[in-house]
Formats: structure tokens, sequence, C-alpha cells
């Protein structure tokens, strides 16, 4: 088993399920001229969190290779690269009717944390015994409270993070930002503790998912 491969498959599963929950929760809030719009620059989000994931992922392997932990230097440098990612974010919504921008004052220190304990999740992931899935590696480097809690701090910083962005969209399509991204926060928050509950449900019950 890839350990890398599968800890970003179940990257990609995770956001991709969590955004699909949150965009029929939220749009019910969205007209139907707006709907598609909120639809495809969340999808843009997701392709460059998966990147900033990455990073991550790489940091962390680089970490376990070594047997050290991480450092401020780790974070600093995945923060820096995470900064291209955004400009790279505007500019795949550019055809769309909307404009973002990041409050780096607000979305730094809340990022600096979520990218310190990413690392440290998929390090501690990486350096576990041998499993034969992703669900094995979890079950061999936590237990069920220590994993839940750790990816609901890590879904906390995602959400405020998600809420400063949502908040900052400018569009010509008459979009009310702010009641969207109050809506957004509030059903990623609740959806995302109880997909995060259902997983860990099933890794420790030794479920497989569907």
């Amino acid at each position: 088993m890839d350990r890398e491969t599968e800890i970003m498959r179940f990257a990609e599963w995770f956001l991709y399920t969590l955004s699909e929950r949150c965009i029929k929760y939220c749009g019910k809030a969205v007209t139907s001229v707006q709907f598609p719009v909120f639809k495809k620059f969340l999808l843009a989000r997701i392709k460059r969190e998966l990147q900033y994931y990455r990073l991550c992922l790489d940091t962390a392997a680089v970490i376990n290779e070594a047997g050290g932990g991480v450092c401020d230097t780790d974070v600093e440098e995945i923060l820096d690269a995470s900064i291209d990612l955004d400009r790279r974010l505007k500019g795949d919504i550019k055809l769309l009717p909307i404009r973002i921008e990041f409050a780096y004052d607000k979305i730094l220190p809340l990022r600096r944390e979520r990218t310190r304990k990413l690392v440290q999740l998929f390090a501690t992931l990486l350096g576990s015994a041998d499993a034969e899935d992703y669900n094995g590696m979890v079950r061999n480097a936590f237990d069920r409270d220590a994993f839940l809690e750790l990816n609901n701090e890590i879904l906390e910083l995602y959400t405020e993070e998600a809420f400063l962005v949502n908040s900052s969209i400018k569009s010509l399509i008459n979009v009310d930002s702010e009641a969207i991204a109050h809506r957004m926060y509030c059903s990623m928050l609740d959806v995302g503790i109880g997909l995060n509950r259902e997983l860990a449900d099933d890794i420790f019950g030794g479920k497989k998912r569907g």
C-alpha cells in the first residue's frame, strides 16, 4: 500500500463529500442563477485545497523519514506556498461573475495552526504500523477519541477560514455573500462534525465506506 496515495485519496473523498452535503444544504439559500456559480466556486476551492494538503503531506513525509517533529520553518514554507495557491484560485474563477479577497491578517493565524495540525496528522499516519488501507493506518496510529478530536480541530479551522473567504465574495449577480457565508459556516461545521463522527464509527467499528 502506498500510504501517501491512500491519504490523498481519503482527503479528496472527504472534501468532496463535505462540499456536496454543504451544497445540498446551502442550495436552498441561493437562486437558480446564483447556485451554479456558487457550486463552481466551491469546486475550484477544493482543487486548490487538495494541493495545499499535498504540501502538508510532502512535509510530513520528510519529517517522518527524518524522525523529527514539525518546526516553524516547515509551517512557514507551506504558508508561503499556500498564498501562491490563493493567487491561482483567483485565476481559476476569473470567468465567474465573482471576485474574492484574502484577509491574511485574519486568515494566516488560522491557516498556520491548521497546517501544523495537518502535518502532525499526516506524519503520525505515515509513521504508523503496516496496514492494508487508510482505515488500518488510522487504527494503528490513534484511538477513536484522539482521531476525532484532531480532525474536528482541523475542520473548525478550515471552516473559519472558509467563512472569511466566502464573506469576501463580490458578485455581479447580486449574491448576499454575508448571508451565504454564515449559512455555509453553520452547515459546514455541523455537517463536518457529523461526517467526522461517521468516519470514526466506520474506522474503529471496522466498517467499509461505500
